[in-house]
């Protein structure tokens, strides 16, 4: 293998490693890591993936092209969060069903006068919806018999945030990544165009709307452009 081969290998290799670790990524990205460190603590997995000996200064070199290629999108995300707004509700239940059993149900719910607050995804074979408990409540008896999964006890954080929020890459995983800091386990997370919407245990539903109203201050403060 001539040098220039071996080098391309190398940075192929610390490239799919940087970008296989997210946490890795974001500090290389926002200049918090220490290359050198971050080169020898590599270099074990670079050397047994590429079956060969691999120097730190190869690594480094690697590292540095890597981190230049990286995409810098965290003024964009903090413009994103100075201009969101969070809303909280509490008592919601997460509700599991067929396809052909949720059609049925979603058109007896939606074809009253009654207006709910009321959230639904859909896959190829199930159909979750995300509904005050007042709803699952009304229609309780069909859904025990006719549900896959009920998880109650819930409660339902809403980001809005501005049209930018759908050309922005990085902002949902900027948003989830702070509340796994928080020590917050998501039961379900989705978005319908500029809402974000995510799902918890009522009992770390504080927790999660500190941590994330924390986030929109320091953006708002912080003022990015």
């Amino acid at each position: 293998m001539t040098d220039q081969a071996r080098e391309r290998s190398v940075q192929s290799m610390v490239s799919e490693v940087v970008e296989n670790d997210i946490f890795l990524a974001n500090a290389l990205k926002r200049g918090y890591a220490n290359l050198s460190q971050v080169a020898r603590m590599i270099r074990p997995i670079v050397r047994d993936r590429l079956n060969s000996e691999v120097t730190e200064q190869a690594i480094l070199s690697a590292l540095k092209r890597k981190r230049a290629s990286l995409p810098r999108a965290e003024n964009r995300i903090m413009n994103v969060l100075a201009h969101s707004n969070l809303s909280l509700y509490g008592g919601v239940v997460k509700v599991v069903l067929g396809t052909e059993s949720a059609l049925q149900i979603l058109g007896d719910i939606l074809s009253g006068n009654k207006i709910y607050n009321i959230y639904v995804t859909t896959s190829p074979n199930y159909v979750t919806v995300i509904a005050e408990a007042q709803v699952i409540g009304e229609f309780r008896k069909d859904l025990e018999r006719k549900a896959v999964h009920i998880a109650e006890d819930l409660s339902l954080i809403v980001i809005r945030g501005p049209e930018e929020l759908i050309e922005t890459e990085g902002f949902l995983a900027y948003l989830y990544e702070k509340l796994a800091m928080a020590g917050v386990n998501i039961e379900e997370a989705t978005n319908s165009y500029t809402d974000t919407l995510v799902l918890l245990k009522a009992s770390q539903a504080p927790r999660a709307f500190q941590a994330l109203s924390d986030l929109m201050e320091n953006a708002r403060i912080r003022r990015f452009d």
